[in-house]
């Protein structure tokens, strides 16, 4: 069934695809591309350690449907990683938006993540134009592989150079949110809303 929403985007009742995610900020994001159209699962819970968690038995049935994983990449979800090669659904998607996003020679160390250790910072979401580049992947992925909701995931596009102004000034204002501690979910709704 096939209905325009009052933006006079079409809303098709079900979702289509199944997306497998690791943190909070990318099932946000993933969620932001699809809406409806993904049945979107974030396996690690909000407000969990993302580089001590372990996933769950149960973890299993999620990553055995899902016809995509998005992962940030960088070395931040080895256990989940493992789990989806072992257990996931044969012929799955697995994008991981890190390694698409810089080069080793831009990885970020610092004290959390010193050189010496050869991890580095993952956390690029945090970064404005890496968010953005983030959900131009996610948008380009989910577009591949249901192409017949396409030009709705390009309707939800990320925000352009235009609005990257007024982003950059979102980013800003929640660079002092964080001191205050707010949770890296807020941060990518907060920033993806501003720039609509």
């Amino acid at each position: 069934m096939l209905v325009l929403t009052s933006a006079g985007l079409p809303y098709v009742a079900g979702a289509s695809l199944h997306v497998a995610t690791t943190v909070a900020p990318l099932t946000d994001m993933v969620q932001q591309v699809g809406g409806a159209l993904l049945h979107v699962h974030g396996l690690v819970p909000e407000g969990v350690n993302s580089h001590t968690f372990q996933p769950a038995p149960g973890d299993v049935q999620y990553l055995a449907q899902a016809d995509l994983v998005v992962l940030n990449g960088l070395q931040l979800e080895i256990p989940i990683e493992k789990l989806v090669y072992s257990s996931g659904k044969p012929g799955v998607t697995v994008v991981k938006l890190g390694e698409h996003t810089v080069s080793q020679a831009e990885w970020v160390f610092d004290a959390s993540f010193p050189k010496a250790q050869g991890l580095p910072n993952p956390h690029l979401w945090l970064n404005v134009d890496y968010a953005m580049h983030y959900v131009t992947l996610i948008r380009d992925h989910v577009s591949a592989l249901d192409r017949d909701h396409a030009a709705v995931y390009a309707a939800e596009r990320p925000p352009g150079p235009v609005d990257r102004d007024g982003v950059r000034t979102v980013g800003v204002r929640l660079v002092e949110q964080r001191r205050t501690g707010l949770r890296h979910r807020h941060w990518i709704t907060a920033i993806w809303v501003t720039a609509m």
